[in-house]
């Protein structure tokens, strides 16, 4: 269903796989759609904002685009880790766009990246109010949505 709404499949798995899901949306961000992306790449368990990952930060400046940052809270209550099925009904969701941060025509190095990647962090944080956990949120095998930033 998803990829019938223009969803774009990631492979977790990470490698050439995970390469895919970049360049498919590369062409859709130059066309000037949409993408959105969760930078912590996993649901949080805590429900804190944790370290991003810089795969949004090198897909906009591949792409030549701003990120816009968005902070989504309540979702972690509408359709908690391990649920299948989300029930919109069961919390208030709230969703707050932030203001575009253009990394265009900065470095694309390692450091640059984390530094990018930490700054639209912190813009996330700013609209969803959750405490930042200053570590990767652990990988786990049933989660299925929940409380995400794009």
């Amino acid at each position: 269903m998803l990829t019938g709404l223009g969803a774009i499949p990631v492979e977790r798995a990470g490698g050439r796989a995970a390469l895919t899901a970049f360049d498919a949306a590369i062409p859709v961000l130059k066309a000037g759609d949409l993408v959105a992306v969760y930078p912590e790449g996993t649901r949080s368990p805590t429900g804190g904002s944790t370290v991003g990952v810089p795969a949004p930060v090198r897909l906009a400046i591949a792409a030549g685009v701003p990120i816009i940052p968005v902070g989504v809270t309540g979702t972690d209550k509408a359709q908690p880790i391990g649920t299948r099925i989300p029930r919109p009904g069961r919390a208030k969701i709230t969703i707050k766009f932030g203001k575009p941060l253009d990394f265009t025509g900065r470095p694309d190095d390692r450091t640059s990246l984390r530094a990018m990647t930490d700054e639209m962090m912190a813009e996330i944080q700013k609209l969803s109010g959750q405490e930042y956990v200053p570590r990767y949120a652990p990988k786990r095998a049933d989660q299925t949505g929940g409380d995400q930033a794009a």
